[in-house]
């Protein structure tokens, strides 16, 4: 993969990480009560996206910086990109919980689960936003 299909797939995910931040300061604002539950939703599902493109984007820029890839899903991607040190011990460690939350979303319809989840977003979000920002494609 060249340099030039990463950037088309990392404008898209830069969009989603904004989206998802946005959902994250605001499910964080107290004096937003009433709309909790949307915000909630709404931080959940920008989560879903913004998780999916990171471990497709991942696993483009392995194949970019020459690593094989033998199985194409996101606990495998972010294992070999742990494996590559392009992810630390700690981001792959929060990643492989990231997945499974976001997982366990698809089973959970506006739960107990899901109001759990949503507070988990936010320590996810961190660790997201900073490995997208130093594996931005113009930095390579």
């Amino acid at each position: 993969m060249e340099k030039k299909s990463l950037s088309l797939r990392y404008n898209p995910l830069k969009r989603a990480l904004k989206k998802l931040e946005s959902s994250v300061k605001r499910s964080q604002d107290p004096r937003i009560v009433d709309e909790f539950n949307e915000i909630q939703d709404s931080k959940i599902q920008r989560f879903e996206y913004t998780l999916d493109g990171l471990w497709k984007y991942v696993g483009d820029y392995l194949v970019c910086q020459g690593v094989t890839v033998r199985q194409y899903n996101p606990k495998d991607i972010f294992r070999a990109a742990y494996i590559s040190k392009i992810i630390g011990e700690h981001e792959f460690a929060v990643l492989l919980n990231a997945v499974d939350s976001r997982n366990r979303t698809s089973h959970d319809y506006g739960g107990d689960l899901s109001k759990i989840i949503a507070k988990e977003i936010d320590t996810y979000y961190v660790i997201i936003s900073s490995i997208i920002e130093r594996l931005d494609p113009d930095k390579i």
